[in-house]
């Protein structure tokens, strides 16, 4: 796995993987679906393009404030450039749109990213109806919070809100106040001698790092200050309950059976493929031979109508501390703003372009 399919799958939670389930009423655009845990079981939801009407969030916490993601993307003539996106709770739905906190900002990308299925135990789904809205791009369900404690459902286009698709988060805060913007490029050294950022995230590493050092000492090195009350928020706590898959169209393996891609990919000893069905598709994964439970580093395949495809995936547990016990060396893969903490960086960036 390399960290930009790191970052995506971790972002499943704040960054909308969307999928219809196949069968059943999956081919019809509004149906209705029972809430789990914050309405009554006899209330009814109903479903438009992925959009729930009624849906009620229970409780208070942070997804009551608008945050914001600091990222990158690509312009129109293929440059990549920083971008700065919002993220606020209108109705139960997590939704990001574009700020014009950059200069030379660009609008939000209106479609729904490399991510078309989502697969867990029970359903497959579709994510093809996570597009642009006048609110943003719908990110998925909060069905409830508590504080800094909140439960999430990844967004699928027939609103399916079952617990294989909810995520228990939980999110740090770091209180920046009167810090420099250096203290975002503090890292520790381990054990391999590589450096791991506390703050920075895998892509905003590799861009200013890697791709463009003087960007990234420039803004490091700036004399801008956070103000009283700049927070910055990561998640220190994922869980799923279920393993979930994504993969797209493209993902397509050139083997014609699962068979044919057991006997073209040998593993290590003491790691063996298994065979299942999950969704009602047969899939590839890989166990431990001792102890049966999942391999988190290799990734699974799915068979579905005729064709193999190659998958990420987050299994069972506490996504954040598997990947930091698989990938050493990896940084964080999310990191939010309050508004104040937000406009200090897009100062500092603002003075380098």
């Amino acid at each position: 796995m390399n960290s930009t399919n790191l970052t995506k799958l971790s972002s499943v939670i704040l960054v909308g993987l969307a999928l219809t389930a196949c069968g059943g009423d999956s081919n019809n655009n509004e149906h209705t679906s029972d809430i789990a845990n914050t309405q009554s079981q006899s209330e009814k939801i109903e479903c438009s393009n992925g959009i729930p009407k009624n849906l009620k969030t229970a409780g208070s916490g942070f997804y009551d404030e608008e945050f914001f993601w600091l990222s990158t993307d690509y312009d129109t003539q293929n440059n990549e450039q920083f971008v700065i996106y919002s993220n606020i709770l209108k109705n139960g739905v997590l939704f990001q749109n574009s700020t014009n906190l950059l200069k030379n900002a660009q609008p939000l990308n209106g479609d729904s990213g490399s991510i078309d299925y989502l697969l867990t135990p029970s359903k497959l789904e579709t994510t093809n109806k996570s597009t642009l809205t006048s609110s943003g791009i719908p990110l998925g369900y909060v069905l409830s919070q508590n504080n800094d404690s909140a439960q999430f459902v990844m967004f699928t286009d027939s609103c399916n809100l079952s617990s294989d698709f909810q995520v228990s988060t939980h999110i740090k805060r770091v209180d920046l106040s009167g810090k420099k913007i250096s203290e975002l490029f503090t890292y520790s050294v381990n054990s391999k001698g590589q450096n791991e950022y506390k703050y920075l995230t895998n892509n905003l590493v590799h861009y200013m790092i890697w791709e463009n050092p003087k960007i990234g000492e420039k803004i490091k090195n700036s004399q801008f200050t956070f103000p009283q009350g700049s927070i910055i928020v990561f998640n220190d706590q994922e869980i799923y309950s279920a393993p979930v898959i994504t993969f797209s169209e493209d993902d397509n393996v050139d083997k014609k059976n699962l068979d044919d891609y057991i006997s073209s990919h040998p593993l290590s000893t003491g790691e063996s493929w298994k065979k299942d069905t999950m969704g009602g598709l047969n899939v590839l994964y890989a166990i431990n031979s001792t102890t049966g439970k999942y391999v988190y580093g290799i990734d699974p395949i799915v068979e579905m109508k005729g064709n193999l495809y190659n998958t990420e995936w987050a299994i069972p547990g506490n996504f954040i501390q598997y990947i930091s016990d698989y990938e050493t060396g990896q940084e964080v893969n999310e990191l939010y703003f309050n508004k104040t903490a937000i406009q200090t960086i897009a100062d500092a960036i603002n003075a380098t372009l």
